[in-house]
């Protein structure tokens, strides 16, 4: 069954010719899966749609690990699919197919990360809107998992529309994972600036704007913890927002900007310090404790540790440094000792390259003043780069 269409339908017109029994349609193989099953795993759509239409009942078995035929269409992102396990039957009856997946998960969460188009077809069948607050054992909602897909900012705002109570649920319970962040934080650790923008903007998520998660932490925290000034800026311009709250250290989301800086000077586009002027600008209270301290005690855990030695990018940068500067000096000095060397003193053209009126000659000239001008170019922004105020993410642009 695992073939075309054409073979599909040749076995059922030969299963229903010979008298086969119902129960021949829905046997399984060793794995617990079905014809339909197997159609969906090789992608063979149509097939899906002629066993979905003549045997709609298979789209309610799982397998023994209990993923369902629509987990796995959502999975593979095939809209034809989904929407052929999902069609009513031609009396109207309301499709069969189940939607489980493996570890609690349903369709929808696998459809989140993969097509707004599929999550349009599930919130449309009958069960879809049910979904929405159904969280697997790890505890993350669909939500949760298209905010995790950083290319589905259209999923998010769709399943945000899709049921307005989703903000609105008391204390927010079911929309939290175990971390008992809602989507709103989920949002800011993964970077999603679309995301928080249109939460932000609209009114009915005020109850998620200072939500605290099991260390304390609201957005704003976050936002600061990770360094995200447009984020920051977004949460601040929001009158809902309370700057004030203090995590379970006692700290604000202040405290946290002071923390994350080093004493001494800053890179002016530095997002801590952009982070940092942002709150006090906006006269966030502060707890009022040594913030030097503060930093000492704080280092270890608010930063995730980057994947290159700062000793080796130094290393790298001295390097690149030296050889651009060999370079220039090198295209400098050619500049005064041209090939074929000059005119004499007794000839009207003195002083002038003997090869001048010679193409190669120009092209010579060309090159190195090209190679003498990026040269210097590449020498500024590796000194420039290699500064320590520079933070080491921003030095990328540089080397």
């Amino acid at each position: 069954m695992a073939g075309h269409r054409e073979v599909a339908a040749c076995l059922l017109s030969a299963m229903r010719a010979g008298g086969a029994s119902a129960d021949a349609l829905r046997a399984r193989n060793g794995l617990g899966a079905t014809a339909l099953y197997e159609a969906v795993r090789n992608g063979h759509a149509e097939t899906v749609v002629l066993l979905a239409t003549e045997a709609p009942e298979l789209a309610a078995m799982t397998t023994d690990g209990g993923v369902s035929p629509l987990y796995l269409a959502a999975m593979t992102g095939s809209v034809e699919m989904v929407r052929a396990l999902l069609r009513p039957a031609p009396d109207g009856t309301p499709s069969l197919a189940s939607f489980a997946g493996p570890e609690g998960r349903t369709a929808l969460p696998a459809a989140a990360s993969k097509s707004k188009e599929i999550v349009q077809e599930i919130l449309e069948s009958e069960q879809g809107l049910a979904l929405l607050p159904r969280a697997d054992l790890s505890g993350k909602t669909p939500l949760h998992y298209a905010l995790l897909s950083h290319r589905q900012h259209g999923v998010v705002s769709l399943l945000l529309s899709a049921e307005a109570s989703l903000a609105r649920v008391s204390d927010n319970e079911e929309f939290v994972d175990r971390r008992r962040r809602n989507f709103l934080h989920c949002a800011i650790e993964h970077n999603q600036e679309g995301v928080v923008r249109f939460i932000c903007r609209d009114g009915m998520f005020a109850i998620l704007l200072n939500a605290m998660d099991y260390e304390g932490n609201t957005p704003l925290h976050l936002a600061v913890k990770y360094g995200h000034p447009r984020m920051v800026s977004f949460l601040l311009q929001t009158m809902s927002v309370e700057v004030g709250i203090t995590n379970v250290d006692g700290l604000t989301p202040a405290d946290l900007a002071y923390s994350h800086l080093e004493p001494g000077l800053h890179y002016f586009l530095n997002p801590r310090a952009v982070v940092k002027n942002c709150l006090y600008w906006t006269r966030a209270p502060v707890t009022g404790e040594d913030h030097v301290r503060l930093h000492s005690r704080m280092s270890t855990t608010t930063t995730p540790a980057m994947d290159e030695d700062p000793k080796d990018i130094d290393g790298i940068t001295a390097t690149a440094t030296i050889a651009s500067v060999l370079i220039a000096t090198v295209t400098f000095a050619a500049a005064f000792t041209v090939p074929g060397g000059y005119v004499a003193d007794d000839h009207p053209r003195a002083g002038t390259a003997v090869l001048a009126r010679r193409l190669a000659f120009r092209a010579f000239v060309a090159s190195d003043t090209m190679a003498f001008l990026c040269s210097i170019v590449a020498t500024c922004f590796l000194v420039y780069g290699g500064a320590g105020q520079v933070p080491r993410g921003q030095r990328r642009l540089y080397q």
